[in-house]
């Protein structure tokens, strides 16, 4: 069934463009062929070739990586040219914001780098009994959390603008759902 009408993700496909176009960045940077890039209303995919362990790592978290620091550009910028001109700002403060919420690792980046550590680790890896595996593959899927904690709270210490705290925070939430 074909959905209809424009959800507030739509709203927010600039972030979903720089988010895929972050990772093909990095699989360009790591030497991994890109097959597709597909960026749709409210989603997007990068194919590419299997990777490494790190190269897997960094495709996973260079969107939150990049849509940080570009999300953090951009509505520094606004903040500042808000007074002279409003509507440019506004606009400058939906790119900034949408960047800023897709700049999240989305729960198929966390799975692909877990699932890039388990070939890595083998057997280690998968042994539920493993205490260590555990371990692990819980510190694997704090990666993404941790970094996307510490850009929130850069946000917050940077005396970022309040938009930019509300995306980060709702894409936090978002990635435990």
């Amino acid at each position: 069934m074909a959905r209809s009408g424009i959800s507030w993700l739509d709203i927010l496909f600039p972030g979903v463009i720089v988010h895929e176009i972050a990772h093909a960045l990095a699989c360009y940077l790591c030497g991994v062929k890109v097959h597709t890039i597909s960026v749709h209303r409210s989603s997007g995919m990068v194919v590419h070739d299997k990777t490494s362990a790190r190269a897997s790592l960094l495709i996973g978290l260079f969107p939150l990586i990049i849509g940080g620091a570009i999300a953090y550009v951009l509505l520094q910028y606004a903040q500042r040219i808000q007074e002279n001109a409003p509507l440019l700002s506004f606009l400058i403060l939906w790119i900034g914001f949408s960047i800023a919420f897709h700049a999240i690792p989305s729960t198929q980046d966390v799975q692909n780098i877990v699932f890039s550590t388990e070939r890595r680790f083998g057997e280690l890896w998968r042994s539920e009994r493993n205490v260590l595996a555990k371990l692990l593959k819980s510190a694997w899927y704090g990666v993404a959390w941790l970094g996307s904690w510490l850009l929130l709270i850069l946000a917050i210490l940077a005396n970022a603008t309040i938009l930019t705290r509300i995306a980060l925070g709702v894409g936090l939430l978002f990635l435990s759902g």
